[in-house]
């Protein structure tokens, strides 16, 4: 008995077809054959497409392809889905935001899943919102010749700048940021 093996590497597309062994001896000849078909794995393509919006308004994160029969979406490592205030709409290939808050901010994950795998994409969600003063700062009582310091801190976005006026409007000295 004569044995050979035949064995693909790193198979490409260009490998699909008929292979045969063939057999001779004292004048005689066989074959047998194999066909192998190459299945291309043909992932979901998707494009994310991102929202900015003011702190209150709607909005919508869209990931949209082709090539899939599901998305789902993410954010900070939890599912879009067990939140009542945001909706996937269709086959998922939209978040609709019906009131955006700043706690909405951020990079989102869709993933679109088909049969040979995923593809995965990050929309992001910007929520502009207005100045707003975090920390106040307080009045004091000072003697002539000693430093007065207060402290003032302000969010939102983008973020703010900060300067202090006095009374006659000029800009009083900034000791730092």
């Amino acid at each position: 008995n004569s044995e050979w093996k035949i064995q693909l590497n790193s198979v490409a597309e260009s490998d699909e077809g008929y292979y045969y062994c063939n057999a001779r001896s004292n004048g005689n000849f066989i074959f047998s054959n194999v066909y192998v078909s190459v299945k291309v794995k043909n992932f979901p393509f998707i494009k994310p497409f991102s929202a900015v919006v003011m702190e209150g308004a709607p909005a919508v994160l869209t990931c949209n392809g082709s090539n899939y029969y599901y998305v789902s979406w993410n954010f900070q490592s939890k599912s879009m889905f067990n939140r009542t205030e945001v909706a996937p709409v269709g086959m998922n290939e939209h978040l609709d935001f019906a009131k955006t808050n700043r706690a909405d901010n951020g990079t989102y994950e869709c993933i679109a899943y088909n049969a040979d795998g995923i593809t995965k994409a990050y929309p992001s969600l910007i929520i502009h919102f207005s100045p707003e003063v975090v920390t106040h700062p307080e009045s004091i009582t000072v003697f002539p010749g000693d430093d007065g310091k207060f402290t003032c801190s302000a969010a939102g976005y983008p973020a703010p700048s900060i300067s202090w006026m006095h009374n006659d409007g000029k800009v009083a000295t900034v000791l730092s940021r």
